[in-house]
């Protein structure tokens, strides 16, 4: 009788430990990439020789993490790249994240976007607004305007409607993107989101 109390206990206790909570899987999300790869036929302008801070600004629909930050260039070379957390009122940031990242011929073709994982995660909170951008320096650098692009509609909402792009921004090298206009510039994200 003992043994048997025993094994029911130990058998209660294994199949109670089988029942896994379902996880909700983790998604990934790097909007401008992806926005990219969807279109076809879009027109880009491309222009030369001018030093900018270039990005977009973004806020998500849950709260979740930035694990890396990227850019696409038609210019093999050394970038910097920000992640600005945006006080929309005085429309200034506070810089949340920055990497380097080094680009070679192979990495420029047929707009790819590379990225550079950060060495840790940075919590973003859904509402609020970010600005992810890469610095140029005297080098080549393309945009898609709205105008040239009829597709092209803001808010652009990311494949899960997790992230909403609101606009592209702009300002001096490596300081924050003060101006803004409805146009994107090929810096990007990757955000995580459970």
């Amino acid at each position: 009788m003992k043994n048997w109390i025993i094994l029911t206990i130990c058998s209660f206790a294994i199949i109670s430990c089988s029942k896994d909570e379902t996880v909700a899987p983790t998604i990934v999300e790097s909007p401008l990439s992806t926005f990219l790869s969807s279109k076809t036929g879009l027109t880009f302008d491309t222009f030369k020789s001018d030093s900018y801070s270039l990005g977009y600004e973004f806020k998500t629909t849950a709260d979740g993490s930035v694990t890396a930050l990227g850019c696409s260039s038609t210019e093999a070379g050394t970038f910097a790249l920000q992640l600005y957390k945006v006080d929309s009122v005085d429309n200034t940031g506070t810089l949340v994240a920055s990497a380097s990242i080094d680009l070679t011929a192979s990495d420029i073709a047929n707009r790819k976007f590379n990225y550079k994982t950060l060495a840790q995660k940075v919590a973003i909170s859904k509402g609020v607004y970010y600005r992810v951008t890469y610095s140029v320096e005297n080098k080549t650098f393309e945009r898609l305007q709205a105008s040239n692009n009829p597709s092209m509609t803001f808010p652009i909402t990311s494949a899960n409607k997790k992230v909403l792009i609101k606009r592209g921004v702009y300002g001096g090298v490596s300081s924050f993107p003060n101006q803004y206009w409805d146009v994107l510039y090929l810096a990007d994200a990757k955000l995580e989101f459970k």
